[in-house]
């Protein structure tokens, strides 16, 4: 997940419950705020203790403490990032839109978001990307199997749009993005990674809609969609209970 603010974010997670699965995720950007504040590494034991303490029913200050140890040990060192979004430039959209099929445009966009990402926050990572394949196919919004993933990816190579950090064994994780243009004129200001895929469909003409019930980006299909599939299903079916309770009334 990329955290553009992460001061926000650790601020917003602490006035809020925290869920077990994403209990090391947050403790890390918390961790990482105390720091940014300037708190020992003693003290930001503490502060973490006590957020879950508050936070988390049956939080174990003993049996939980490797929890800590990891965030601390993760955040230490670690500035905090304080970003707005990254741009794409006109050259770069142009070699993108080079790219035969949607998909593989959506799939290089994504890649080359990660990597200014990567670059706003540390200019000596010359555009390397190391998010898992699975991830980053998720934010492009392209759901293939893992054999078609690797295919598209070595395509990409094949046609000199990334590298990789060894030709003998080819490593996903470690991408290098090799489109980069940055001192062409912006074009594209992205600030939602999790939706970049979808962001370059909505550049290219494509509409969408942000469903009122879950929040989550659909293709629009009709003038007056407010949901995506599953919860015009779930609310349609909340609709004819209501109507039958009525009627039966």
């Amino acid at each position: 997940m990329i955290v553009l603010n992460e001061v926000l974010y650790a601020e917003e997670w602490l006035e809020k419950d925290v869920p077990w699965k994403k209990a090391g995720h947050v403790l890390h950007y918390v961790a990482k705020y105390y720091f940014y504040k300037g708190y020992s590494k003693d003290d930001v034991r503490e502060k973490l203790n006590e957020y879950m303490l508050r936070h988390f029913e049956g939080y174990n200050k003993v049996l939980d403490r490797e929890l800590i140890d990891k965030a601390i040990a993760s955040a230490k060192g670690r500035p905090m990032v304080e970003l707005d979004g990254v741009c794409i430039t006109k050259a770069e959209v142009e070699k993108i839109q080079a790219l035969e099929g949607k998909q593989m445009q959506r799939l290089m966009f994504t890649m080359l978001c990660l990597a200014k990402y990567h670059i706003a926050v540390n200019e000596k990572c010359n555009y390397w990307i190391t998010e898992d394949t699975a991830d980053i196919f998720r934010m492009a919004n392209v759901s293939v199997n893992e054999k078609k993933q690797n295919e598209m990816i070595c395509e990409l190579h094949n046609l000199g749009f990334i590298g990789f950090a060894s030709l003998k064994k080819i490593d996903n994780l470690n991408i290098h993005i090799l489109i980069a243009e940055p001192d062409s004129p912006h074009e594209i200001f992205v600030d939602d990674f999790e939706n970049a895929g979808i962001l370059w469909s909505q550049y290219c003409g494509k509409e969408y809609i942000k469903c009122d019930c879950c929040g989550k980006m659909v293709a629009r299909t009709g003038r007056r969609q407010k949901y995506c599939r599953k919860c015009a299903k779930n609310v349609n079916i909340e609709k004819t209970a209501q109507n039958r309770k009525m009627f039966d009334l």
